[in-house]
């Protein structure tokens, strides 16, 4: 059966989304490296979901983006270049990545934060190739947030690779396979490991994450192939912004029983994550426009990367109060997080484009995204 025309969609409001979840993390982090949650009491807690819900609007946009870039493709030509899909995917992610790396692996022995650990060459090896959420004791080293763009790597592998597995299923099934996959791998680790950094390690593996990249592959089939109409009428109601913000934020009331909160942070954010971002593409907030924002958005990657570093360095500096060290900080993020993307980003995304298509013979498909 052939798919039904795409509808256009405006991903202007996506892009401040991702703008503001990068944002996010570094109003969270800014929170752990300047001031300290824990005597906050609930406040604390809901500056550090910041950082939490930022990476799962994140992990969620990607799998939008990437499935329905696929989705169009296959529309198009029926088919899918899995080579210049891993050409793309590598020029858009790594080179960024792996000067980031290198800048903190030489800044590190200097530089006192929380979130920046000295490099070892187990460490510095491990991240170069991407191995690191495998290594016991590594996947949160040397800049505590290389480990997300590591496992945003292992989706991208995993992709094309579930996509085979579960052709001619349904979008919920595919969603359900990996929310299991993703079950047995956390209580599994909790089952059979030790409290301490090999069970943190397991927790963090691609697979035990991936059906939180997968609720984005859900809102994909929503918005190219109309599925769950049901549902896309329902997130185009944009009066349900206030219920998707408590239902992020619900879990702070919990700050005195952490384990609890700990345990919706992980299994229930994500679908209220999702629903924000479904929010951003069906309701009246995709009409939402900004330069500034859509910068900002242009920028994420560039933040997410180099913010630790910046924070760091307002650290070091004898600047007089809280709000100097804001300003410093958030400066030099946006700055660097500027030249990053027109001198590193920028430059390599064209080369992506301009790459020449390879012949597939392999189905099914995806295309370069905005991701």
């Amino acid at each position: 059966m052939n798919a039904p025309a795409t509808p256009r969609l405006h991903l202007q409001a996506l892009d401040i989304l991702r703008g503001m979840s990068a944002l996010a993390v570094y109003v969270a982090h800014l929170t752990q490296q300047f001031l300290h949650p824990d005597a906050m009491g609930w406040a604390g807690q809901a500056l550090e979901l910041l950082g939490v819900v930022g990476v799962a609007v994140f992990f969620v946009l990607s799998g939008f983006l990437i499935h329905m870039g696929g989705l169009r493709e296959r529309e198009r030509s029926g088919q899918q270049d899995w080579a210049q899909y891993a050409r793309r995917r590598f020029l858009r992610i790594v080179p960024a990545y792996v000067l980031a790396l290198v800048v903190y692996a030489l800044a590190s022995p200097h530089v006192h934060s929380n979130m920046i650990t000295e490099a070892t060459w187990r460490g510095f090896v491990s991240h170069l190739f991407f191995v690191s959420s495998f290594v016991p004791g590594e996947y949160q080293s040397i800049n505590a947030i290389f480990w997300t763009v590591v496992v945003e790597l292992h989706f991208y592998a995993l992709y094309p690779l579930l996509l085979r597995l579960t052709r001619g299923w349904q979008p919920w099934a595919v969603f359900g396979s990996t929310w299991l996959l993703g079950m047995v791998f956390f209580f599994g680790a909790s089952a059979l490991t030790q409290a301490g950094d090999v069970r943190v390690m397991w927790q963090h593996m691609a697979p035990g994450l991936f059906w939180k990249w997968t609720l984005g592959m859900l809102l994909a089939e929503m918005a190219v192939r109309s599925h769950a109409p049901w549902l896309r009428t329902l997130l185009s109601r944009t009066w349900l912004l206030p219920a998707v913000l408590l239902g992020i934020w619900a879990g702070t009331f919990l700050w005195q029983q952490p384990a609890l909160a700990l345990n919706y942070k992980r299994f229930v954010l994500p679908f209220f994550c999702a629903a924000l971002v479904g929010l951003f593409l069906f309701s009246g907030l995709r009409h939402w426009r900004s330069a500034l924002g859509e910068w900002l958005g242009d920028i994420s990657y560039s933040v997410y990367l180099w913010h630790p570093l910046a924070l760091a360095a307002a650290a070091a500096l004898p600047l007089p109060n809280f709000g100097t060290q804001v300003l410093v900080s958030l400066g030099l993020t946006l700055l660097v997080s500027h030249l990053s993307f027109k001198w590193v980003e920028q430059p390599m995304m064209r080369l992506a484009r301009t790459a020449p298509p390879a012949v597939s013979h392999t189905r099914p498909n995806l295309s370069e995204t905005r991701s």
